[in-house]
């Protein structure tokens, strides 16, 4: 979705563009697809709301966390996503920013 066309639209045509983004970002593959690419906009909004948006504001608070920490070494930004989601995880941030440790905080 086009963060300048999302600015100021009302709630209902935000949650239909989130249905279409996830209809269009379905893969083929996945066990029941025509099931799961014919669920309503309403029912994509409830996944939406109760399971993709508090994961994000949690993901948000960690990136939060770990910025006012001055962690040392003058992390980069991705670095920092790193170590937010090794917070996020319930790891310690210096996790997160070691090289050794990134693939396996990338989740499936």
């Amino acid at each position: 979705m086009d963060p300048v066309t999302g600015t100021n639209q009302r709630g209902d045509a935000f949650l239909d563009g989130v249905a279409e983004r996830f209809r269009d970002l379905l893969p083929q593959s996945i066990r029941d697809y025509n099931k799961r690419y014919a669920r309503s906009t309403k029912a994509i909004a409830k996944e939406f709301k109760y399971n993709v948006v508090p994961h994000v504001n949690q993901l948000n608070a960690s990136y939060v966390a770990v910025s006012h920490r001055n962690l040392t070494g003058a992390p980069s930004d991705a670095q920092l996503l790193q170590a937010a989601v090794a917070h996020y995880n319930s790891s310690d941030p210096y996790e997160g920013i070691r090289a050794e440790n990134a693939d396996v905080l990338k989740s499936d």
